[in-house]
């Protein structure tokens, strides 16, 4: 009984210290001094979907980038950012148009 209550016990503090922690894994890790990345390109237009009748305009660009770089086998540097947004919105509730440059997490 006093066994299985101290595995309890380091399972459950275990699992509370991580839960403020972001933790990212991927199924695999680059290799040391390899690279990947990945450039996208999103374009939305809500009249494509609503059709040209629609009373609000929405439009959204976006280009992102995304790149892994192999610090030793077994560890990962991972940028992922939008390099460039820009959003138009004029719904009914609310109006506006914001742009940006390189907001990312690293």
């Amino acid at each position: 009984m006093g066994r299985k209550f101290i595995l309890m016990l380091i399972f459950f503090l275990g699992a509370a210290a991580s839960i403020g922690t972001p933790l990212y894994a991927g199924a695999w890790a680059q290799q040391k001094g390899h690279y990947y990345t990945k450039l996208t390109y999103i374009y939305s237009d809500a009249n494509r979907i609503f059709g040209n009748n629609s009373p609000a305009l929405f439009e959204d660009n976006a280009l992102y980038f995304y790149g892994e770089y192999g610090l030793t086998n077994r560890a990962t540097l991972v940028l992922s950012t939008p390099f460039f947004k820009h959003s138009v919105n004029e719904a009914n509730f609310l109006r506006g148009e914001t742009s940006g440059y390189f907001s990312g997490d690293l």
